[in-house]
This record gives C-alpha cells, sequence and structure tokens, in this order.
C-alpha cells in the first residue's frame, strides 16, 4: 500500500491575539522551568486549604477533579516516566528536571532541585504522593497558596469574603491557547529533525484557520471547561477529527489485472497535525478476501500516518501527518487473482506506538534496571491503548470470482459466517488444550515448545481457522507441542502482552519451552 498525494498545507500567520496583559500573566505563571515552592501557607488556612493534592481540591470540585482523574494528566507520572526516572534522576538529573518540567512542575514534586546552573540538591519539601499524582490541580491553579483560574461563569469576582483559600484571582488567559504553549511547544533552540521541532503543537494551531477564527485549544479538549483533555487515545475524539472514505472502483477487472482503491484520510476536526507528536501511530491495513472471508495470500498491505523516528532520535524516516484542514490519499494497489472477492479496509490506532517500541528495547537490553517492573507495566498499558477506528469491505468489481468454498473443505460454512458468535470448537476430544498459565508451565515441565493462538466468538476468520484442527495431521503435530489459546476478550491483559505485532485475530504464535517467542505466524492461510 503507497502513500498517495498530500494536498499543500494551508499557511497563515496565525491569530492567537492575547492581550497584554495575558501575555504578562502568562510570562509571570510559567516563566520558571519548575514552580516555585508554595512556601508557608497562610496562618488561617485549613489543612484543606493548603493542601495541593488533587483530592483535596476536589471535596469542593468533584466534576473537575473526576474528569481530571480520568484524564492523562493525572496519568503524566505513570509507570513508564517513574520507571525511567529512577535511573535518570540519580545518573543525569538535568534531563530529568526537564522531563518533571511537564509531568510534574510543582517544586514539592520534584525529589531534586536546582542549587545552580551545575549542581542539584535534595529537596527537603519533597511529596512523593505528590508526585504520582501527575499533572495536579495546583500545577495550573496555584501560587504561593493563591489560587487563579477563569472568570467564574456565575458572575464572582474571587474575592467575596466567604469564599475558601481567600477565594482566586480570575484570568481571562486560562481560555486562551497560549496558556498550553509551555508544556505543547518547543522553543525554538529546541530538539528538532528534518528542520521540524519535535514539539510543535502550538505553532501547528497558530498557522491554522482555527487560530484565525479565535477557536483555542480549550474549545476542543476542554468542552464547556470539563477538564478532559481527550485526544488521540480517546476513539470518539479521532473519529470527530479524521474522516476516511474510499474511492470506487468503476473498471471491471479480470484475473492478473491490478486492483487499485484509493483511501482519503482528511483532517477535518483537528487545529493541528494529526497526529501531532511523533508518539502515536495510525495504521492503515487493506487486504482482499476471497467468498469464504479468508485472506488472500500475499494481499496484505499497510502504511501508516505519523512521524516515523527511531528510538535514539538521530533522524525522521518519514512524515505523513496531515496538517489542519488538510488530506492525504492512500492508494491500495495488489492484482486480484481468481479467488479475490472482497477488499476489507482497517484502520487501527496505536496512541502509544513509540513508547511500545521504546520500553520493549529498554527491557530487551537491560537498561530499564531497577525501574524495570516499572517499564513492564507501562510496556502493557502502552500495548492496551491500540483501537480499530474504521474497517469496510467492498466487494471487488469483476468478472466472476471462483468459489473459494468449493475449492477448500475447512472453509467456514454459511452457518458459522451467519453466527459469528458460536463458541468455537476447536477439536477438544483430540487435541489438549491448555489455558495461557497452565500450557507455560505445563511446556517447562515438559521441554515441549508452545502453540499460542489468541482468538475470539466474534471473529469470521477464527472460525475458519479452528476448522483445521480436524485434520488427523494437524492432531499428530500437535503432539510435540503444548497447544494453547486465549480468548482475548476474556483475558485482554494477556492479549495486550502480545499486541506488538497488532491486535488483530486470530493470532499465531510459537514460544519455546522456556515461554520466549521463536517466530511469528501472523497470518495464517488455510486454504
Amino acid at each position: 500500500m503507497g502513500l498517495g498525494s498530500i494536498s499543500p498545507g494551508i499557511a497563515s500567520p496565525g491569530i492567537d491575539s492575547p492581550t497584554v496583559a495575558e501575555l504578562a500573566f502568562i510570562k509571570q505563571h510559567w516563566g520558571q522551568e519548575t514552580i516555585l515552592l508554595q512556601g508557608q501557607a497562610p496562618a488561617h488556612y485549613s489543612p484543606l486549604e493548603a493542601s495541593l493534592l488533587p483530592q483535596s481540591c476536589g471535596q469542593c470540585h468533584p466534576q473537575q477533579y473526576q474528569d481530571w482523574k480520568a484524564s492523562l494528566h493525572s496519568r503524566a507520572m505513570g509507570p513508564g516516566v517513574l520507571g525511567q526516572l529512577m535511573v535518570m534522576q540519580e545518573n543525569d538529573p538535568a534531563t530529568a528536571r526537564a522531563c518533571w518540567s511537564c509531568h510534574t512542575p510543582l517544586a514539592e514534586q520534584q525529589g531534586v532541585l536546582k542549587k545552580n546552573s551545575n549542581q542539584f540538591q535534595k529537596n527537603i519539601h519533597f511529596n512523593q504522593q505528590l508526585q504520582h499524582e501527575g499533572l495536579v490541580c495546583a500545577a495550573c491553579h496555584v501560587r504561593q497558596h493563591q489560587r487563579f483560574g477563569p472568570p467564574s461563569k456565575t458572575g464572582s469576582t474571587g474575592n467575596e469574603a466567604d469564599l475558601p483559600h481567600n477565594g482566586f484571582s480570575p484570568q481571562s488567559a486560562f481560555g486562551k491557547s497560549v496558556f498550553c504553549k509551555k508544556c505543547h511547544q518547543f522553543g525554538e533552540e529546541g530538539y528538532s529533525l528534518n528542520g521540524k521541532l519535535l514539539e510543535n503543537t502550538y505553532m501547528e494551531w497558530r498557522q491554522s484557520q482555527y487560530a484565525q477564527k479565535g477557536v483555542q485549544c480549550q474549545n476542543c479538549h476542554m468542552p464547556g471547561r470539563r477538564h478532559l483533555w481527550r485526544g488521540i487515545h480517546d476513539r470518539n475524539m479521532l473519529k470527530n477529527a479524521l474522516r476516511i472514505s474510499i474511492g470506487e472502483q468503476t473498471k471491471k477487472l479480470s484475473v492478473g489485472d491490478e486492483l487499485k482503491v484509493s483511501l482519503k484520510f482528511e483532517n477535518i476536526g483537528a487545529g493541528h497535525h494529526l497526529p501531532t507528536y511523533l508518539t502515536p501511530r495510525i495504521l492503515v491495513r487493506g487486504v482482499m478476501l476471497d467468498d469464504a472471508e479468508q485472506i488472500i495470500e500475499g494481499s496484505l498491505l499497510e502504511a501508516s500516518i505519523g512521524r516515523e523516528v527511531p528510538l535514539d532520535l538521530s533522524h525522521e524516516v518519514h512524515d505523513t501527518r496531515i496538517p489542519a484542514n488538510d488530506f492525504v490519499t492512500i492508494d491500495y494497489q495488489h492484482p486480484i487473482d481468481e479467488y479475490s472477492y472482497r477488499l476489507k479496509i482497517e484502520v487501527f490506532v496505536q496512541p502509544d506506538y513509540f513508547y511500545e517500541k521504546f520500553y520493549r528495547s529498554m527491557l530487551d537490553s537491560r537498561s530499564a534496571g531497577k525501574g524495570r517492573s516499572l517499564i513492564q507495566q507501562a510496556l502493557k498499558n502502552a500495548a492496551s491503548s491500540e483501537y480499530r477506528l474504521f474497517e469496510k469491505t467492498v466487494l471487488i468489481n469483476r468478472v466472476a470470482a471462483k468459489s473459494a468454498v468449493t475449492k477448500n473443505p475447512f472453509s467456514m460454512s454459511n452457518t458459522t459466517t451467519d453466527n459469528p458468535q458460536t463458541p468455537l470448537d476447536w477439536s477438544d476430544n483430540r487435541i489438549p488444550w491448555y489455558g495461557y498459565e497452565q500450557g507455560l508451565q505445563k511446556a517447562r515441565e515438559e521441554n515441549k515448545p508452545v502453540l499460542l493462538i489468541f482468538y475470539a466468538d466474534w471473529c469470521p476468520t477464527c472460525h475458519a481457522y479452528q476448522q483445521i484442527f480436524i485434520r488427523s495431521d494437524i492432531q499428530n503435530a500437535s503432539n510435540n507441542l503444548i497447544m494453547v489459546r486465549v480468548n482475548v476478550d476474556e483475558f485482554p491483559q494477556i492479549s495486550a502482552a502480545y499486541a506488538d505485532v497488532g491486535s488483530y485475530v486470530p493470532r499465531t504464535f510459537l514460544l519455546d519451552a522456556q515461554g520466549n517467542r521463536k517466530s511469528i505466524s501472523r497470518y495464517v492461510s488455510h486454504k
């Protein structure tokens, strides 16, 4: 599958229009790499008023707290960052400090503080619980125990006598995109590849029509002032931003002719590149099927939308991201054979694609050190974030195709196709199947390799796959293996651990007796 044309990006000077007062507030509010220690709370503050913990804020702001708790901000100091920092803060405190500046920007959240330009010292005010909470309410709203926020919807001036913590200072800058700039935009001298900053979201927005129209980051990511900050991890958010269409095939094809179908991906709802950062990948997969819903061998083609860079960030492999109000076309091109009947297009989103590769590399190279268990958890979390955004199957306009049902006695029957939720029959009476943990233990005891299969009862291809196990030669071969199968709906965490090649089903893996992968059969032909 090849990348087609990318239309020219829309260039504009960008209009953020913050006032002089708003810019002055932003400079003071976000002017330090680390937010200065809050200091001693006023004597009349209650413990609740003096607390910087988000749970304390939630006592009076329950909706905002619940929104935040479900957001990525609350996981800004998740196992991946924590695992890296366990080693980094000792060996490279300067780099750790750069990470903290956005992930945990309060001085109270940082284990060491800068003493001078070259030295760091232990922070006696360090609060580990607060650090683990990630990007907390106080990071945006509290300075020296004074509260700041957007102007009240109810008309409050913020200084009424009955308000807790001496009220608040209303600031209109909370509703402007420039408020988000500190953590979503590198400076001009920041790290760049191929002439483009690694983090450039704010400037992407500035150059879009959204900025010209006065649409701010908060309009999409904090609708109605909700503290949601949803992005590419949220399927509905991306569906509203990315429109996918499949071009029509007009010419009737014969065997050997090349099928060419254009897929159009339009960024209709994101005010920045889609995706904006190098972490996510949008994977486009096309495959031809026969009339029994089985894959035509060799017809699987893939393309990706994103910014691909190696783990060492040394260069840019490609950049196929879609600017705001722009589009990209991807062409599926492959000759049809005598059984080609349908074209299936799927679009998968891997929000943590780069992190998944990075964590796996850390574990394989044993560089995770004492943060290994945290990195292992981070890898599972990253792998499980993948989801399917789009799926569509279209008939191929061709002269009559041969039927795979008559060619292959093990193809799906019509009954199976019409009832995909029917439980699968894996010839349990002839093949001893094991669960995951039981099977791995059995393999170690008998020193046998493992054939591991992930499946789902609703999957038509799985119904076709399971029928090959009625064959006597397959049953005989299974005597030399420990046969393990895992239902992905019942055991999603196990499935996520093997999702580095994708979360499709069926997936088949060959493991040695110690549970290490020996080879992977990603697409099994049943013909």
